[in-house]
């Protein structure tokens, strides 16, 4: 359904088109999440409304073994509905983010491994002439990391996400509170073009004007 939804609009956002294209039902459930929570914090009644229905299409209530959990989603999806009509989308994005956050630790499975260099708050690896640094960019998750080339482009990963026009917050994160606080972090880097893990280059003006919204980086 969600890529039906995405590939019969008249505007195609060729990135997300390719990234439906090639998507298992488990990460298309998890792109219906992001859509959803990304259009909540922009409080887009319709748009989340849109998200939700697509999230319901994917309950199985014709299977026993998920019948149960398909009901008490239904529940809480239409309860995320009627509390969007409200404009209650605090509530909405929590809600969708506590379940899309679950979702998706339930299907990654990484392999433990021991990493060659660990870094605190900032690690030099500047060669031939190059200035590179890894910086520490908590908030998506809590060893968030960024790569810094001479002071012009920030590898950010999931620090941003560059999917949706006019929003640079990622769906899911462990701490938005830190995550602000990174952004004001790698604004202070000086670089001019920021590289999110998912979508479009954000420029330094974008990164600005998305602070400035932010009322966590005053404190």
């Amino acid at each position: 359904m969600y890529q039906a939804a995405v590939l019969n609009r008249s505007k195609i956002n060729p990135y997300l088109a390719t990234q439906v294209l090639q998507s298992s039902p488990e990460q298309l459930l998890i792109k219906v999440y992001d859509f959803a929570v990304v259009n909540s914090e922009k409080k887009d009644m319709i748009k989340t409304n849109t998200a939700i229905q697509e999230l319901i299409g994917f309950l199985r209530f014709d299977d026993e073994n998920y019948k149960g959990l398909s009901i008490n989603l239904l529940r809480l999806y239409q309860f995320c509905q009627d509390q969007a009509r409200k404009s209650n989308f605090s509530l909405v994005t929590k809600i969708l983010s506590e379940l899309g956050r679950k979702f998706e630790s339930s299907f990654a499975s990484y392999t433990p491994f021991t990493p060659d260099i660990e870094v605190d708050e900032c690690y030099n690896l500047s060669i031939n002439g190059v200035n590179i640094k890894i910086i520490h960019t908590p908030g998506h998750s809590a060893g968030s990391l960024s790569i810094l080339v001479d002071k012009e482009i920030a590898l950010v990963g999931d620090a941003m996400f560059g999917v949706f026009p006019g929003s640079i917050l990622p769906p899911f994160a462990d701490d938005t509170k830190q995550l602000f606080k990174s952004w004001q972090k790698l604004l202070d880097s000086g670089c001019t073009s920021f590289l999110p893990g998912h979508g479009k280059r954000i420029e330094r003006k974008l990164l600005n004007s998305q602070i400035k919204k932010q009322s966590y980086v005053k404190n």
